[in-house]
């Protein structure tokens, strides 16, 4: 199996596959989850982000299970999660679509498979599956574990069926599953940075260049004493409960509103002309767009000029406009940003969407002690429970750029 660098993990995750289906895996793939460090809730507006994937990533293994295939009997898929220590079974028969019953985690997977067989040549169809699923990103967490998850699984199909899949496609394939089978009208963002990221890197993203409907990306080195830290709140969020949709169609109402074809043409003369005739939620929406993105540039410009205390000063700056205009924060994640702050971090924001999930810290190795100890006891003053804290490493994507 010459698809990944072997470990411990990949070790255990092979042993755990032949212990359920009884079989050795034919190939594997592995797909990171990301964190970003500003440029929230613009991705969609066609604006700009600045991600890092994380050394945290989602492991898929598979096999064909020939000795399942009959033409009087439907092809089936046999799905084992470790780490929901879940089994799940469905037939692969199309069209593919994920019913009532169907566990949540399991519809991201039958979204990629629905579009591995649509690119398939005519008359092939997709045969008996067998995948396991390991993954260290956290569940919830704001860190991307479902793009890491779809990723990881398109990769390991198309290995599987002798599929070859260009970047492009492998990310339009991942988003659609997300959007049309898990019901999150996400942008691409995530998926783009578990599959172009690279390790010492930020990756500056680009989400309407001119002349293209897909995004590029520029690769920003990030400083050599730049640390960063993952504090998990333990808040979950379910953006397919309504709030993300909200606030994207707001942004979509606001630019229709301006006459601009996306709030990246937007600014803020043109936005303050314009409020009278927009809801107080689109104008909020609106502004902290235009500002995030102005911000994500400035932020890229320091880190290339190595200015750490600019660049921190511009994640504190993005977490009060998601807290004031955008209102995906919530109190346990401005706890911890303003623990980190007291304790003299270069800067730290909510990242992901919001509703919950992580906040980013950037700092010095040196700061790193102080300032958990800070995040751990005002944490815990407030909520009588110590968050989750990590630190995580800038790392390749799946098909580093």
């Amino acid at each position: 199996m010459p698809d990944l660098a072997p470990d411990a993990a990949l070790a255990s995750a092979v042993d755990a596959f032949t212990r359920s289906f009884a079989h050795r895996p034919a190939a594997a793939a592995r797909a990171p989850g990301r964190v970003n460090l500003i440029g929230e809730h613009t991705d969609y507006s066609g604006g700009f982000a600045l991600p890092v994937a994380i050394d945290r990533a989602c492991v898929a293994l598979g096999r064909i299970a020939s000795e399942r295939a009959n033409p009087t009997r439907e092809p089936d898929l046999r799905l084992v999660s470790l780490n929901l220590r879940a089994e799940h079974r469905a037939t692969l028969a199309p069209p593919l679509a994920p019913s009532a019953s169907t566990p949540a985690w399991t519809a991201y997977v039958l979204g990629v498979l629905d579009g591995i067989s649509a690119r398939l040549p005519l008359g092939a169809a997709l045969p008996p599956l067998d995948i396991l699923i390991s993954s260290d990103v956290p569940l919830g967490g704001g860190l991307s574990s479902s793009a890491a998850l779809e990723v990881a699984v398109a990769i390991l199909a198309s290995r599987l069926l002798g599929l070859p899949l260009q970047a492009r496609d492998l990310i339009e394939l991942c988003v659609r599953a997300e959007h049309d089978f898990a019901g999150v009208p996400c942008g691409l963002m995530d998926q783009f940075t578990s599959v172009h990221a690279r390790a010492g890197h930020a990756l500056l993203i680009d989400f309407q260049p001119p002349g293209d409907s897909f995004p590029r990306a520029e690769l920003v080195p990030l400083h050599h004493d730049l640390r960063f830290l993952v504090v998990n709140s333990g808040v979950k969020h379910a953006l397919a409960q309504g709030e993300y949709a909200a606030r994207r169609s707001d942004c979509a109402s606001a630019a229709a509103t301006l006459g601009v074809p996306s709030l990246r043409h937007a600014d803020l003369p043109r936005l303050r002309a314009a409020r009278p005739s927009l809801t107080a939620e689109q104008a909020d929406c609106a502004e902290h767009v235009i500002r995030e993105n102005a911000r994500t540039l400035a932020a890229a410009a320091a880190l290339r000029a190595g200015d750490l205390p600019a660049f921190g000063a511009l994640l504190f700056e993005s977490h009060a406009s998601l807290r004031d205009l955008y209102r995906v924060s919530c109190p346990e994640l401005d706890t911890i940003v303003s623990a980190a702050r007291d304790a003299g971090a270069l800067g730290a924001r909510l990242t992901g969407a919001g509703f919950g999930g992580s906040v980013l810290v950037a700092l010095t190795a040196e700061a790193r002690a102080a300032v958990e100890s800070s995040i751990r006891r005002a944490f815990a003053r407030e909520y009588a429970r110590e968050p989750e804290i990590f630190a995580v490493i800038p790392s390749d994507g799946a098909l580093p750029a």
